[in-house]
């Protein structure tokens, strides 16, 4: 599947993003399963993050749509990392994809499920708006972790 790819489906929109890291597979995979690793790699649309055992709270600020939401770690057949919301919150799942090419190097791929707007003028607005600002964050955040996992 092409890098940069946003999917638009009757309830949510699904952005996706990646990138290659020169780090082992073993400490990639350490750092996306430890929440509490975040703030070291998170970008500046996300603040007030807090980890706990199982997953993190945090909030999210973008054009048109600033949110706190809880994420839990789930399973998942696709995704070795998966947060999954257990809330109404509109984020509903951050997923994380390893691939890994050698010993000391990783693909890695982010993908991030908002639930669609309610409202008429959101309605119009958002899915134009909102899916350029979560790939611009995925971008980010894919950013810092390479920066934390290399250096």
């Amino acid at each position: 599947m092409p890098s940069n790819m946003t999917k638009t489906k009757l309830d949510h929109i699904t952005v996706q993003d990646d990138i290659h890291i020169h780090a082992s597979p073993k400490s990639a995979l350490a750092t996306l399963s430890s929440p509490q690793e975040y703030p070291l790699f998170l970008p500046s649309q996300i603040s007030d993050f807090s980890s706990s055992e199982d997953g993190f709270r945090c909030k999210l600020s973008l054009p048109l749509l600033t949110e706190t939401f809880s994420l839990t770690r789930t399973t998942s057949d696709d995704f070795p990392v998966q947060f999954t919301a257990k809330d109404q919150s509109r984020l509903r799942t951050l997923s994380w994809e390893l691939t890994p090419e050698s010993e000391h190097e990783i693909h890695v791929r982010l993908v991030i499920a908002i639930k669609k707007p309610s409202g008429i003028l959101k309605t119009i607005l958002e899915p134009l708006v909102l899916p350029v600002h979560l790939t611009q964050m995925a971008r980010d955040t894919l950013w810092g972790l390479k920066q934390l996992l290399e250096n």
